[in-house]
C-alpha cells in the first residue's frame, strides 16, 4: 500500500484537496481492497448476501478475483 500511495501522490493522483500534496493511507487501502473489485456487489460498503448467505456477484468483469480479495481481507 505504501508504495503505491508514494507513487500515486508522485504522480500528484487522488489528492482530497487541490494543493495538498500528502495522501492518507486509509483511502488508498479501501481503494484498493473494495469488494466491487473483485465483483462481490455492495450496499453502503457491505457485502450484499443472497438467501443462502453466500455474497452476490456482480455481472460486470472484475479487476481481481474472489480469491485475491479472500487473501487481502483474511478470508
Amino acid at each position: 500500500m505504501g508504495t503505491i500511495r508514494t507513487d500515486w501522490q508522485r504522480r500528484g493522483l487522488g489528492h482530497a484537496r487541490e494543493g495538498t500534496t500528502r495522501l492518507p493511507h486509509h483511502p488508498v487501502e479501501r481503494m484498493l481492497t473494495d469488494p466491487r473489485l473483485y465483483g462481490y456487489r455492495t450496499y453502503r460498503g457491505e457485502i450484499l448476501l443472497d438467501h443462502d448467505g453466500q455474497p452476490v456477484i456482480g455481472a460486470w468483469e472484475t479487476i481481481n478475483t474472489v480469491e485475491e480479495w479472500e487473501i487481502v481481507n483474511g478470508g
